[in-house]
């Protein structure tokens, strides 16, 4: 059946080129599969340091049915949102993705706020964004070839009167002063405030690089928020530009025209097709070539391991390149340097990097296949997707998933199976059009047809070994098989929290796991339905609801008693109240560290004796954020171990009004990150304030706060300031 492939030669022809990676460096190849006629999926890792990388080759050129798309965070429109989302989205409208990455920087804006790409951004043709700055882009041309040049941009308007003004955005929150463009892309509505001087322009189709667009006044308001019609585009400014505005009327011509450079490879901008901005550059010709400085970089950001994103290019190949960061133990993530050399060992020619960070996301037939340095998927802005648009083709296998192996009798097993058809691509099988047994044929065992199978009520041994069967009724697939193991009971039971602070009135998320051993004698988790979980409370405690015990208004120190096949665990409750402890005075130099983003930016850390708030002193943080655009912070680094149970921060602040945006991050023991809110905006002067954040609740021992930071986002929000910290403290439970 295997034979039936589509282009099966073409698809196994570039193994070599990855495995060759390996003699350049520790890396090993830990999976390896075809994703897609022509197109190979490699997770490669190395264990000093820790690194995992996913790799996708992709043949150039790409097999027929193969297209390469680049896409806005709200595919069709210019916004924020989660990279499996998005692909949601194409699939619907497009056809399928066999593969997708994270794009161009962007604003951290509230997700509420459209927010364009940073850089060149071209879809069918048509202008969505402009350069950034002179960094680098992927473009690919009309003629199917595929090249990474920097680029430059700019934009003017025409009047019917003969004079030219420069536009100062495209699709891009407008800013105090210069005329900004809104076109169809951006959304439904400008967004703009009331007060904003809007002109309606109604023209000769989409935004074109280096073509002229002319269009004839619709309409003229200053309501703000004005919509955005199909065939259409907004001229917008601030009424408080004291700029001299034109004197149109309905139906005056006006001409638009956005000029794009490349500054360092022949490219005609006529014949671009796509596009999706990036940068830094990392190889040109073969040699690795960091442009950390030339676009607008740190040279910390270049030297700094983090999660990457990059795509590099050779004659016969595209890659894309997704480097896993900010994970002690699983991986560590990579300089800049680092992964330029990564991508010449592939081979490449030419290299970019993307977006990194939390927005390191690829997404691979039907799911995320990197683990995001956030814990979670971050909203992005862009990104690049493989559409695989082959007609329908026959089922060539099919393929069952567990989310665990090991189950207490009397579980629900969800249970996802996939068909894969003949151009590689993975559906999920609806479970009443598949045969379903299973080996032995234990009583109890029944499969619900939408994705559940009842375990056993009862097994022989423990564990229990039983092996599920699906397949097609006509036998046209290969079928799957999956193994579970159900015990009878577990070996032990454990709640977290095991100690427990009563809060009259109040609630705390328990957590229950329970253990056993696997055939070989392992120590395994066993996994179980919460209704299998039997909860004795003392009424003068509480109550369980769910997964919460809630207390009463005057509740008493006792037990709680989670009892799973008959084997029990315990947590204790206490009535003692928790107590602020001092995590930092903020008044010595010597017990930090710091660090500005992008280097461009002024930040400058100062211990002053007054204003204070305690102690000897307090951490004066001056800043200036009012140069460059895109986020702009200012760190603090403490790296100082939390107490087991820490419930809250606190933080005295003496503001300056500025409305610079105050966070801290915090790093648990298996290195995911906690993003913290002290402040969405300190919004208040020349007075002291308290700032607190709520740490999630039951953390395991060994978090640490790692930074407190202060952050501007908005294009349009140009701070300069200084801001006073002081009595850094935690609410912990008393020892």
């Amino acid at each position: 059946m295997v034979g039936r492939r589509i282009s099966r030669a073409i698809a196994g022809g570039g193994w070599l080129a990855l495995l060759s990676l390996i003699a350049f460096a520790q890396w090993q190849i830990a999976l390896s599969h075809l994703v897609a006629p022509g197109v190979i999926f490699q997770e490669i890792t190395r264990s000093d340091p820790p690194t995992r990388i996913g790799v996708v080759r992709l043949t150039r050129p790409l097999p027929p049915h193969l297209a390469l798309r680049p896409f806005l965070g709200q595919e069709p429109k210019v916004g924020r949102a989660p990279l499996s989302s998005t692909v949601a989205q194409i699939q619907e409208t497009l056809g399928y993705v066999t593969a997708a990455i994270n794009g161009d920087y962007f604003s951290l804006q509230p997700l509420s706020q459209p927010a364009d790409p940073l850089g060149l951004h071209i879809v069918n043709g048509e202008l969505i964004s402009l350069p950034h700055s002179g960094r680098s882009a992927l473009v690919g041309t009309k003629d199917g070839r595929l090249l990474i040049a920097a680029f430059n941009g700019a934009g003017i308007v025409r009047w019917s009167d003969g004079r030219q003004e420069t536009i100062r955005g495209l699709n891009q929150p407008l800013g105090p002063n210069g005329w900004f463009v809104y076109s169809h892309s951006f959304g439904l509505t400008t967004g703009t405030p009331p007060g904003t001087w809007e002109i309606l322009l109604r023209g000769n189709g989409p935004l074109r690089a280096n073509l002229v667009w002319e269009g004839i006044v619709e309409e003229v308001t200053t309501e703000g928020n004005r919509s955005l019609p199909e065939g259409c585009l907004v001229l917008a400014r601030n009424l408080s530009d004291s700029s001299t505005a034109p004197q149109l009327s309905k139906g005056d011509r006006v001409r638009l025209e956005f000029r794009i450079r490349s500054l360092d490879e022949p490219c005609d901008p006529d014949q671009i097709e796509w596009s999706i901005g990036g940068g830094p550059r990392l190889l040109r010709r073969g040699v690795p070539y960091v442009a950390w400085a030339e676009e607008g970089f740190s040279r910390s950001f270049s030297e700094t391991p983090h999660p990457r994103t990059a795509v590099g290019l050779k004659k016969d190949a595209l890659f894309f390149v997704v480097v896993d960061g900010r994970q002690p133990g699983y991986s560590n993530g990579m300089t800049l340097p680092e992964l330029a050399q990564f991508l010449k060992g592939l081979g490449c020619e030419e290299g970019l990097n993307l977006d990194g960070g939390g927005s390191t996301t690829l997404y691979l037939r039907g799911r995320i296949a990197n683990r995001p340095s956030d814990g979670k998927e971050r909203a992005i802005a862009n990104g690049l997707a493989l559409l695989n648009l082959f007609p329908p083709q026959p089922i060539i296998r099919l393929i069952a998933e567990a989310p665990f192996s090991h189950w207490l009798v009397g579980s629900s097993v969800p249970i996802t199976v996939r068909a894969e058809d003949a151009a590689y691509r993975l559906f999920v099988a609806k479970g009443d059009s598949l045969t379903v047994r299973w080996e032995p044929p234990l009583p109890g065992i029944a499969w619900s047809g939408d994705g559940l199978l009842t375990g056993p009520q009862t097994v022989n041994q423990s564990p229990e070994k039983v092996t599920v069967l699906f397949s097609v009724p006509d036998g046209s697939a290969e079928p799957a098989s999956l193994t579970l193991y159900f015990h009878r009971a577990p070996e032990s039971v454990s709640i977290t929290p095991a100690t427990i602070l009563a809060t009259p009135n109040g609630s705390v998320s328990l957590k229950v796991e329970s253990w056993g051993r696997d055939p070989s004698g392992k120590r395994v988790p066993i996994q179980f339905d919460p209704s299998l979980v039997q909860w004795t409370v003392d009424p003068q405690i509480g109550r369980v609801e769910g997964s919460r015990l809630v207390f009463g208004p005057d509740p008493r120190p006792g037990l709680v008693v989670a009892a799973i096949g008959g084997v029990t665990a315990t947590a204790s409750v206490l009535l003692r109240q928790p107590s602020w402890v001092l995590v930092n005075e903020l008044e010595n130099l010597s017990d930090l560290s710091f660090q500005k983003i992008p280097e461009t930016v002024e930040f400058t850390p100062q211990v002053v004796s007054f204003p204070k708030s305690s102690g000897q002193g307090a951490l004066r943080l001056s800043y200036d954020f009012s140069q460059g655009e895109g986020t702009r912070a200012g760190y603090v680094f403490l790296s100082r171990a939390l107490p087991k149970g820490t419930i809250k921060l606190s933080l005295m602040v003496f503001g300056d009004g500025q409305g610079c945006w105050l966070r801290a991050r915090l790093r648990s023991a298996n290195g995911d990150a906690i993003l913290l809110d002290l402040a969405p905006s300190i919004n208040w002067s020349q007075e002291w304030r308290e700032v607190q954040a709520d740490l999630p609740a039951a953390l395991d021992d060994g978090v640490r706060l790692e930074a407190i930071y202060l952050v501007a986002f908005r294009t349009d929000h140009k701070p300069k300031g200084s801001v006073v910290l002081d009595l850094l403290r935690c609410l912990s439970p008393n020892r």
